[in-house]
């Protein structure tokens, strides 16, 4: 949330003059003081002149209005949600100790200080996180860029919801008590012991983490229905025992740790899940070096038949109730130039991260024109039972370092095209950015040999297409009258 006006103003520190002396700041006019014109809405109730000081969403602002009238001062004390923009630490112990509590939210932000001298202490990180635990919120959200110390967590009876924005902070725990009520928690800070939190929070729906020291990732919950997860490190281990999770989504930013990494995932009434995880793994096992930059495994949501129109005796609510979903694995591949590094082998790093068998399998290729039929079909061959294969190709060498040439060894060895693979199980093919060329077309021959129940080809041609020879045209158009059975459709990406 950014700083209103008001906040931006004045909780900078003004300005010393050459004498050091600080500019005196004008006393405002009070108009019940000095005669002006009357004061209709101090004549209000309470309840509406609350609610205007409510809109201000700014406690210092909502303080501020005690300047306009006696009438006005220290109503902000019993506003029910308090927002505190980036205000010290001194003024802002000063302002929660004037509240009597409870309160419906309570939104803190400490500004940041580069001098390690400014920072706020542990002991006085723990009087604040004292005295917002006092005013028993049931709304948390607390936001401080400093780093210190590890510092005791109180524990908030009232609570439902609890944001800790802490990057640098580490927490303890009391040694007795619970988060009775607590359903949804956010915590962004460098430690605080799950195994040990989650007992104590026996109601709790929804959890968000962001590891930025761990690597590791541990959830055990009776009760947890969504899980957000975003690890910054190379993350070495994952154990997640949920029986209720219906949601689950994980970003691994920096990869994982491929020599220490351990996998142990219990989630029986999972619905819907996103895995992402940077992979950075390169192979020249198919001619040239190949990069598997980023992988992704989730789950979406289809309605069969949705490149249907539905028909007037199928309502769109009866369509919504057909919704089923279907698990998609991800993979972001492109040309690496230059490369002498170890090999590392696509199969293991894909296997590292699953956990579930896939139907969709979609692959999106920056090819920098080179050939990557026989990847392809090596990834197929780890792939053997999906129902369907997305295939996104990119052409462009603009940003290549190393684009195909005449000498580049990306077509070697050639013996791909005569390979034989099992794809009994792949209904349907959908390829964009097909450009026509002959290896693109020897790629589709070997598809459509290998899917013997194949149903249809979608081919989402690229611009390309209709500056090539005839001879293009004529092969891939007798290569598709050689499979009648196969539905074919063509467009123009």
């Amino acid at each position: 949330m950014t700083a209103c006006r008001d906040c931006q103003r004045y909780q900078s520190e003004p300005p010393r003059r050459r004498g050091g002396r600080r500019p005196q700041p004008k006393r405002l006019r009070l108009p019940d003081d000095y005669g002006g014109e009357e004061d209709r809405l101090s004549a209000l109730p309470d309840e509406l002149l609350l609610d205007v000081l409510a809109r201000l969403r700014c406690a210092r602002a909502a303080a501020r209005a005690g300047l306009l009238a006696r009438r006005w001062r220290g109503l902000w004390t019993r506003l029910g949600a308090l927002v505190f923009h980036t205000t010290p630490l001194d003024p802002l112990l000063a302002a929660l100790a004037r509240i009597a509590g409870p309160v419906g939210s309570l939104d803190i932000a400490v500004p940041e200080h580069r001098r390690r001298q400014a920072r706020p202490t542990p002991a006085r990180i723990s009087l604040l996180l004292c005295a917002a635990a006092g005013l028993a919120p049931a709304k948390l959200s607390l936001c401080i860029w400093s780093e210190f110390a590890a510092v005791e967590l109180p524990l908030f009876d009232r609570a439902t919801d609890i944001a800790l924005r802490v990057r640098g902070g580490r927490f303890t725990l009391p040694a007795a008590g619970d988060f009775p009520v607590l359903d949804t928690l956010s915590l962004d800070c460098r430690h605080i012991d799950f195994v040990d939190l989650l007992p104590r929070c026996p109601r709790l729906r929804e959890l968000w983490i962001c590891d930025r020291e761990q690597g590791s990732v541990t959830v055990h919950s009776e009760s947890l229905e969504e899980l957000d997860v975003y690890t910054f490190v190379q993350l070495q281990r994952i154990d997640i025992v949920a029986p209720g999770l219906k949601k689950l989504r994980l970003n691994a930013s920096d990869g994982i740790n491929r020599s220490e990494f351990t996998l142990s995932f219990l989630a029986p009434a999972l619905e819907e899940f996103t895995w992402q995880c940077s992979c950075h793994s390169s192979t020249d096992t198919f001619g040239m070096a190949w990069r598997l930059d980023s992988l992704n495994l989730q789950t979406r949501q289809v309605i069969p038949g949705q490149n249907q129109l539905a028909t007037n005796s199928e309502s769109s609510s009866v369509q919504l109730q057909r919704r089923s979903h279907v698990h998609v694995l991800w993979l972001y591949i492109c040309p690496l130039a230059g490369w002498s590094g170890a090999e590392q082998n696509f199969g293991q790093e894909i296997s590292r991260f699953l956990f579930t068998k896939f139907s969709v399998l979609e692959l999106y290729i920056r090819t920098g024109e080179h050939v990557y039929g026989d990847m392809v079909l090596h990834l197929l061959g780890l792939c053997t039972f999906i129902r369907k294969l997305n295939l996104i190709t990119v052409s462009t060498t603009s940003w290549v370092s190393k684009p195909c040439s005449l000498t580049c060894p990306c077509d070697q060895p050639k013996s791909w095209r005569s390979q034989s693979i099992s794809l009994t199980e792949l209904k349907e093919i959908d390829i964009q950015g097909f450009d026509g060329k002959d290896h693109e077309i020897d790629l589709l021959e070997v598809l459509l040999r290998c899917a013997t129940m194949l149903e249809r080809v979608t081919l989402r041609l690229s611009s390309k297409v209709s500056q090539s020879d005839s001879d293009g045209y004529l092969k891939l158009n007798s290569l598709l009258k050689a499979y009648p059975s196969v539905e074919c459709k063509f467009s123009l990406t």
